[in-house]
């Protein structure tokens, strides 16, 4: 009934069906957070002029660097539950949207127990209902395709799917900061090919400092201290240590410990310190406090 009534609208609203435009679906992906190694909300999204022919299979690729995520934690919807049209809550991972010649549609998306992404699109206050299947497909160069096939010959402005964060999403970002291309191939219902794609920018990854070049010079009571970094960092902590004997042992025994620049390019500190044997260990920290790199400098 639901089916059919889909039919009938149908048939009602290509009745006064604008003239044909071309194809040219418009593809965009927003990654939140758009960080590294992140299980993130994902939301693809894909406009189209009034008048173009409707989308019959989508196929969006993922770069081999995004991965699944290991720490998906969601139920399954069930073979009977999928053919009652009523999966569990617990087996949402997302949510789904179009706006079309028959109005706006919307539902949740859930995973299956075959480890497919199911949607119930519901409109005409929920008169009509309509699924959608689609699948994950790992190919050979390590890249993940997301294929959606089959879809109904209805002209849509807009259709978008968003997955949520967290153990919810199926994905995660890659371990490295850079602009990745999620590439997508479109298909209409007469044949047209439309190959599209979406930079997305991963950013806020830990900085690797290293020390290129390190020297301590002490004069007249001041010692000083001067680093070069490849690359920012959060700080740069200069320890100070001086022998001392105690008994028949010789050790180093610190004497200053400061935290300094860590701009990239020259650094330099300089300390009150009076005579003696010396030595000054430089250790450069990451944006995030981690230790990367240490020089020590006789003095």
């Amino acid at each position: 009934m639901r089916r059919a009534a889909l039919v009938f609208a149908f048939a009602l609203a290509t009745a006064a069906a604008p003239a044909r435009a071309a194809y040219d679906p418009h593809f965009a992906v927003r990654v939140d957070p758009a960080t590294p190694d992140t299980a993130p909300a994902l939301t693809a999204t894909i406009t189209q002029a009034a008048g173009e022919r409707a989308t019959q299979s989508e196929h969006v690729r993922f770069p081999p660097q995004f991965g699944f995520n290991p720490d998906l934690r969601v139920a399954r919807c069930t073979s009977a539950d999928e053919h009652a049209g009523h999966c569990p809550d617990a087996s949402r991972i997302g949510n789904a949207a179009a706006q079309t010649m028959l109005g706006d549609f919307a539902g949740p998306v859930y995973l299956t127990s075959d480890f497919r992404f199911i949607t119930f699109l519901r409109g005409f206050g929920g008169l009509v209902q309509q699924e959608f299947s689609g699948y994950l497909m790992l190919l050979p160069d390590g890249s993940v395709e997301s294929v959606l096939e089959g879809l109904p010959d209805i002209p849509a402005t807009m259709a978008r799917i968003a997955f949520d964060a967290g153990p919810r999403s199926l994905i995660l970002t890659p371990r490295t900061c850079g602009t990745y291309t999620i590439a997508g191939q479109f298909t209409s219902h007469a044949g047209e090919r439309a190959d599209r794609a979406a930079p997305v920018q991963i950013a806020g990854c830990d900085s690797r400092p290293r020390i290129a070049e390190a020297n301590a010079v002490w004069r007249r009571g001041r010692l000083t201290v001067s680093w070069r970094l490849s690359e920012a960092g959060s700080a740069t902590v200069v320890e100070v240590q001086r022998m001392t004997r105690t008994a028949r042992f010789v050790r180093w025994r610190r004497v200053r410990l400061v935290r300094a620049g860590a701009a990239a390019g020259a650094n330099r500190v300089t300390l009150r310190v009076g005579a003696g044997r010396y030595q000054v260990v430089v250790r450069a920290l990451s944006t995030r406090g981690r230790p990367t790199d240490v020089a020590r400098l006789p003095v």
